[in-house]
């Protein structure tokens, strides 16, 4: 499974690291006023990006809240989406409903996967 080029990942815990194909390196955050979290990259290239803000585990659902730049839209959007064991659901992700374009959400649900190992 090939990951897109770049991934903006931090918990709850403000742990952040930014990551390219399998590699970690150095990323830095601030609090805008609004006291929202905004990653400044140290790399120039800005691609698809997945931000995962928060997520709950609850038996076998994982209960998602995610940001998901579009590069090839130009725009931000924040959902939720949950796994039911291996099934993840939400419009976000749904290949009829989703607002992304096919390329960014087949490589938002591949992230998904690889990251919470389902």
């Amino acid at each position: 499974m090939v990951l897109p080029a770049f991934f903006a990942v931090y918990s709850q815990k403000n742990q952040i690291a930014m990551v390219e194909k399998s590699k970690v390196i150095k990323s830095s955050y601030k609090m805008l006023e609004t006291g929202e979290e905004q990653m400044d990259f140290q790399e120039g290239h800005m691609g698809n990006r997945v931000t995962i803000i928060d997520y709950t585990e609850k038996g076998i659902s994982i209960y998602v809240d995610l940001e998901v730049f579009d590069a090839a839209q130009g725009k931000m959007y924040r959902e939720e989406v949950r796994f039911l064991d291996d099934l993840l659901y939400g419009d976000l992700v749904h290949d009829k409903r989703s607002p992304l374009s096919e390329t960014c959400r087949i490589e938002s649900i591949e992230y998904l996967r690889t990251y919470f190992d389902r």
